[in-house]
């Protein structure tokens, strides 16, 4: 039996690649921000803790917003751009253990607002797109 694939698999594939691997960076980042300490410091404290597992929770979103985009060729655009602002996002919270504020810096805020305006965005069209808010007979 021979597969047969189109141009647009091809370049749905190499997509979903790229935001695995940017997903897997997400992963290295973390791991490396949780081994090493740096000289002065006490530790990792329960706020850059917390922030840590939910940058790595956002790109757990982010990798099955993938793989979805993998399994649902006709919505593939939208959960790729959904595992990217989900990635985004959890770069945020990494940047958020830095500057110890989700709002400040302004740029934080900005970075943190945008995505969480395109993810709400996206949900509420893939949801209108799936036909899940289709009236039934009024």
């Amino acid at each position: 039996m021979k597969l047969v694939f189109s141009s647009a698999d091809g370049i749905r594939r190499i997509i979903g690649l790229g935001w695995l691997l940017l997903f897997l960076t997400l992963l290295l980042q973390l791991s490396e921000m949780l081994v090493v300490e740096k000289p002065g410091s006490k530790g990792l404290t329960l706020f850059a803790g917390f922030n840590l597992f939910e940058a790595f929770l956002w790109g757990i979103f982010g990798g099955i917003c993938c793989i979805a985009g993998f399994r649902k060729k006709r919505y593939a655009k939208i959960f790729f751009s959904l595992a990217y602002l989900f990635i985004l996002f959890g770069y945020s919270d990494c940047a958020e253990v830095t500057t110890g504020f989700w709002y400040r810096p302004w740029w934080l805020f900005c970075w943190k607002a945008f995505c969480l305006i395109g993810i709400i965005i996206l949900i509420w069209y893939l949801l209108k797109v799936s036909g899940t808010f289709s009236s039934r007979n009024r």
